[in-house]
């Protein structure tokens, strides 16, 4: 009769409740692009955060915003942390499902030689509503989970696309410094070829042409270690934004004008704001629900579970039965204790870490607001500066090609202009990455979005 039951219902009612398994095999080969329009053509039309382009247009290459979208959508680690964020949504839908029912089939064959005895069989169906009990609070835990997934999420598309933007003005910054180090190289070369066609005709000393060869070895590895830099600066802008490490890389230059002065009333507020807005709090703070609503479910599941069922029987002489069982927990020596106190040890180190959190949020956001600002004043020096010695660099020439002044002290000149070039160049550098960094760190504020207008447009 037991295989009867299972044949007709059990069975077919597990197998229909049942999912089939498929495998998934493991990829074989990099699926980094090939060519940025190939890349433009996977991206999706959700913008990234910040003030970016909607559409990418590669072909006139790529400006700031358009990269930005390009890293946020296809980055391989974001569709990696995509994949991880669909867990926590995978959870809140396990914690929904309440507990199945338990069904226990029993068979006695007997084994003694007696008249009158049959094969007893017994039949019960059990539920646990202790599951009922704690249940809310497992849902509360796993919603918040869910949020701070999501917040981890978006606040890694803001780290992702801040990189990309400080890659982005990197790679061009170091090939504009490159370029300015190519003309000295140019420079001390033209310089040492005259030198040596003079030392041969014992025009000039050798300690004049050596000194010059100096110049120019080191003006030239300055030069192989700026076009390093850059070469790796464009190869880790490739790799966030999902292209091959031998794909073209076309960049459009960013506008020359000077990011605006910080409003320095505007950015205390943005900072003092900063738990409301910033996804990385934010979510922080949904991880600390989380664990507020464990502490509650340690709480509710110190009380008794209970568990009810009914069963239905037959003994071995036939003799046929129908009852109830039902079972409680008796709460003497654990009464959850130890989860408690874990869980609530757990919520303590939470908060601990959301305060440091904060605390490091405001204060390297005003550092970083500080020292934008010595940068932007240097900065700001140094194009004053540059106008004149450009100016005594080109009267040198003209008097150098006149004969007036011997070509050491033209060379002089011109390095020392090319040098200011030079600084201009790595101070505008270092401005516009603070500015980017800056801009992630506020996430969103009004007074964020004002920081870099002149790159924002195209």
């Amino acid at each position: 009769m037991l295989r009867r039951i299972l044949d007709t219902a059990l069975l077919p009612l597990l197998l229909v409740a049942c999912q089939s398994y498929e495998p998934k095999p493991l990829p074989t080969a990099s699926d980094l692009t090939r060519t940025v329009p190939a890349l433009a053509r996977k991206t999706s039309p959700a913008p990234p955060p910040g003030p970016v382009a909607m559409q990418v247009i590669p072909e006139d290459g790529l400006d700031l915003a358009e990269a930005t979208l390009l890293a946020v959508t296809n980055n391989p680690d974001l569709r990696s942390a995509r994949a991880a964020a669909g867990v926590a949504v995978a959870q809140l839908t396990a914690a929904r499902l309440f507990a199945d029912p338990q069904l226990a089939l029993g068979d006695d064959h007997p084994t003694t030689k007696a008249p009158g005895l049959v094969d007893g069989i017994g039949i019960g169906l059990s539920y646990d509503f202790g599951s009922l009990i704690v249940r809310r609070p497992v849902i509360d835990a796993a919603r918040a989970e869910r949020e701070r997934a999501r917040l981890a999420l978006i606040w890694q598309e803001w780290l992702t696309a801040s990189q990309a933007r400080q890659l982005f003005v990197r790679t061009l910054a170091l090939r504009e410094q490159a370029g300015i180090r190519a003309l000295e190289v140019r420079l001390y070369e033209d310089q040492y070829g005259r030198l040596s066609t003079a030392l041969g005709e014992g025009g000039v000393s050798s300690i004049a042409a050596a000194a010059a060869l100096v110049s120019l070895r080191d003006s030239s590895r300055q030069l192989g270690e700026l076009t390093r830099q850059a070469e790796r600066a464009g190869r880790d802008l490739r790799l966030i934004l999902g292209l091959a490490p031998d794909a073209p890389l076309d960049l459009r230059p960013l506008p020359t004008d000077l990011p605006l002065p910080l409003d320095e009333a505007g950015l205390r507020r943005a900072i003092a704001t900063l738990p409301s807005r910033r996804p990385d709090l934010l979510g922080l703070a949904s991880g600390y629900a989380a664990q507020e609503a464990n502490v509650r479910r340690a709480i509710v599941a110190q009380f008794p579970a209970v568990s009810i069922g009914i069963r239905r029987a037959k003994d071995t002489s036939g003799v046929e039965t129908t009852g109830f069982s039902a079972a409680i927990t008796l709460p003497v020596f654990n009464r959850n204790r130890g989860e408690i106190a874990i869980s609530r040890a757990t919520r303590e180190r939470l908060y601990q870490e959301y305060q440091a959190r904060l605390d490091a949020a405001t204060a390297e956001t005003a550092a970083l607001a500080a020292d934008s600002g010595l940068v932007g004043q240097l900065l700001r020096a140094s194009i004053a500066n540059l106008p004149a010695l450009e100016a005594i660099a080109n009267a040198a020439r003209v008097a150098a090609d006149r004969g007036d002044i011997d070509g050491f002290t033209y060379v002089g000149l011109e390095t020392t202009a090319n040098a200011k070039r030079l600084e201009v160049a790595q101070l505008r550098q270092a401005l516009l990455e603070q500015r980017l960094a800056l801009q992630t760190l506020l996430a969103g504020d009004p007074v964020a979005d004002q920081l870099l207008i002149p790159m924002a447009t195209r």
